[in-house]
């Protein structure tokens, strides 16, 4: 996967593999639940598109006043900064393994957008906040309530 990307792992994310350890998840277990993952990572990211805001809820640094120009005049219902066509938005996707979770976008650009530039600041979209933690940590207990039920 080209572009920008971002990976966890169970046992990286502490708070979260606390929640599973002492579970003896089978294989096809655990890769549901890492597919459960991936598809809120995937909606998290999603959004930051329309809130214009990083993994840690911080707005992104606006644009300059000449790419404003430029996208008014070239882009006219483009939002910027970071949506002017939705193609960046519409390549996320995942990719999961046996133990781990693969999130980014494909476009070429992504990876400028995610860590900025000499030239443009950076606006992340990818990445886990305390907040998606949280969201991350109710996807787990879901899973698991359905496990034991």
């Amino acid at each position: 996967m080209a572009g920008s990307m971002v990976s966890f792992n169970l046992q990286e994310v502490t708070s979260l593999a606390k929640k599973l350890s002492g579970m003896n998840l089978s294989v096809s277990d655990r890769r549901q639940l890492l597919t459960d993952l991936s598809v809120e990572v995937e909606e998290q990211t999603r959004t930051r598109f329309s809130t214009k805001t990083d993994p840690d809820g911080n707005s992104w640094k606006a644009i300059a006043d000449s790419t404003r120009r430029y996208l008014q005049s070239h882009f006219p219902g483009a939002e910027p900064p970071l949506v002017v066509t939705g193609e960046l938005r519409d390549t996320i996707e995942s990719q999961v393994s046996s133990w781990n979770v693969l999130i980014g976008e494909s476009m070429s650009y992504a990876e400028y957008l995610q860590t900025g530039t000499s030239k443009m600041p950076a606006r992340p979209s990818i990445g886990i906040g305390s907040e998606d933690a949280d969201e991350l940590e109710a996807v787990i207990d879901g899973f698991l309530k359905r496990k034991t039920a």
